[in-house]
């Protein structure tokens, strides 16, 4: 996919394994609920609603990882780090100087935390694989079992806690 080309060039191997992993997940569930579940059934409706809502928010997460890979990218963190080192080693400081450590140590700061919300859209992300799976599992089970039916919709309900921390990030 283009998305997950763009990810690799970005060289985020992590989110452009995530594109395939999601694809491959949400495609399984729908398969499963297919074989298991009438289209009509209320149960199918809800299982395949969700599943798509965590995958498209999955997929923003994505879109997000990669505008933040561009910012990133143009930002050389050593370089920022040995001259904000050189500066505050400098006994004494012009005004200007003082000025340029400043501005230095924000624009390593919003690198960081550029950096820190990558790999929590990422963590995000697994945690949506993982309920995807959970889901696809509890479903293989369904039949007129209502245990198994239990554990399915306590994995759809781990789903859709998933979908809005996500939706929040």
């Amino acid at each position: 996919s283009a998305l997950g080309e763009s990810l690799s060039r970005g060289e985020c191997i992590k989110g452009a394994e995530q594109v395939v992993d999601l694809r491959t997940k949400f495609r399984n569930l729908s398969d499963i609920l297919d074989r298991k579940l009438s289209q009509g059934e209320l149960t199918y409706s809800r299982y395949l609603g969700t599943a798509e809502s965590v995958f498209n928010s999955a997929i923003k997460n994505l879109e997000q990882v990669l505008t933040l890979l561009i910012f990133l990218r143009d930002n050389d963190l050593q370089q920022l780090s040995d001259e904000i080192t050189r500066l505050k080693r400098s006994r004494v400081r012009t005004p200007n100087q003082n000025r340029e450590l400043t501005t230095l140590e924000k624009r390593y700061s919003l690198y960081q935390e550029s950096q820190t919300e990558l790999e929590g859209l990422l963590a995000s992300n697994e945690e949506a694989i993982t309920a995807l799976d959970q889901v696809s599992s509890a479903a293989t089970d369904i039949s007129n079992d209502s245990s198994a039916m239990d554990e399915a919709m306590q994995a759809l309900s781990r789903l859709v806690m998933v979908t809005e921390r996500t939706k929040l990030k």
